[in-house]
């Protein structure tokens, strides 16, 4: 991941002219919902005779971005997903097996096309701090959660920023997260590893100051 990081920063040096680099940017803040579709596969080849599945809620979150020049900047942001999982197979009923609460630690590096029309797309790429727990639904009213192993993965973001105002813009984005868990207090291997990976699509408001 550092040497992604390294690479988009290098590029970007060489191809943005020296002048822009030189000139102070703005900042906004963003607060979001969002729609979050996740995965439900175990990574392993072994049968095993039900099928996972997730049912999402709609989640949220709240961002930083700094314009570093018109074409770059950096956006930090916290992201809250939450989804029941169930299970079903032959002869079993659907069955709500718990819930899975996720919160991410985002950093995207997003470079922006047109950044001064009032229609300002941008792609990015970066890295996710993920952290969760799963709330078994048979768990006593006492009984703590299982936490799940904190991991950093990397993202890829896209989305498009909407100018209603000199400092107020309506904003749409989508982030692809490759993700797996596992219980933290077990030794595993990658085929108890739970594939997650959210895609997560969010339209929110964005303040510039």
């Amino acid at each position: 991941m550092k040497n992604i990081v390294r690479f988009i920063l290098v590029v970007a040096f060489f191809f943005v002219p020296q002048h822009a680099f030189a000139q102070a940017g703005s900042s906004d803040v963003g607060v979001w919902l969002s729609s979050v579709s996740m995965e439900a596969d175990f990574d392993t080849d072994i049968d095993l005779g039900a099928n996972l599945g997730f049912d999402e809620d709609l989640g949220y979150g709240v961002s930083f971005n700094h314009y570093w020049t018109d074409l770059i900047s950096t956006d930090f942001g916290i992201q809250k997903m939450s989804a029941d999982l169930s299970v079903s197979g032959t002869g079993v009923p659907d069955t709500t097996v718990g819930e899975l609460d996720v919160t991410a630690f985002t950093g995207t590096v997003q470079f922006h096309f047109l950044r001064d029309r009032r229609v300002n797309p941008y792609v990015g790429v970066g890295a996710a701090y993920m952290l969760a727990d799963f709330d078994a639904a048979d768990l006593e009213p006492d009984d703590e959660a299982v936490e799940l192993e904190d991991e950093v993965t990397f993202l890829v973001n896209a989305g498009v920023n909407v100018r209603v105002t000199e400092r107020i813009s309506l904003m749409g984005d989508v982030k692809y997260i490759p993700w797996e868990v596992g219980d933290e207090n077990e030794v595993s291997d990658d085929d108890e590893q739970l594939d997650v990976s959210p895609l997560v699509l969010s339209a929110g408001v964005r303040f510039r100051f």
